[in-house]
């Protein structure tokens, strides 16, 4: 999904919702749009680039011509059951964290809707226990 549908659904629920979170509002905002940081990450890792339009260019461009394919089986850590977990555990320890979850969420939805609409399939890993398993068995075959 691009993150300009990401900025904007979450620059509205989050002005939707801050009579109720004030300036936590604002985290909420943050967290459900640039959450996708975690792309970028994967992309310095693995291709030790740094070059943000060659980024973009990949993720717009060279994936959508491939059906998606070149995405399939990564792992984008802030996309994960176990990010998600640490999240909700978060929220009830701490306002803002519940805040962060709400934005997180939204996001996570915008995720779902673009994943059964455009590839129509799962493309990454959600689970980092899965990824290392799924990996440790391709490295024995």
């Amino acid at each position: 999904m691009r993150s300009s549908v990401h900025f904007i659904f979450t620059a509205v629920l989050a002005a939707a919702l801050s009579p109720f979170f004030g300036w936590g509002a604002l985290v909420m905002f943050l967290s459900g749009w640039l959450i996708d940081a975690d792309h970028f990450l994967l992309w310095v890792v693995t291709r030790r680039n740094f070059n943000v339009g060659k980024f973009y260019r990949h993720h717009m461009v060279e994936s959508q011509k491939t059906g998606y394919h070149t995405e399939d089986g990564n792992l984008h850590i802030a996309h994960t059951a176990e990010f998600l977990a640490l999240a909700v555990i978060a929220a009830f320890f701490h306002p803002l964290a519940l805040v962060f979850l709400i934005g997180l969420l939204a996001h996570y939805a915008l995720d779902a809707i673009w994943l059964a609409a455009v590839p129509r399939r799962i493309i990454l890993n959600h689970s980092i226990i899965w990824w290392i398993v799924v990996n440790k068995i391709r490295k024995r075959a």
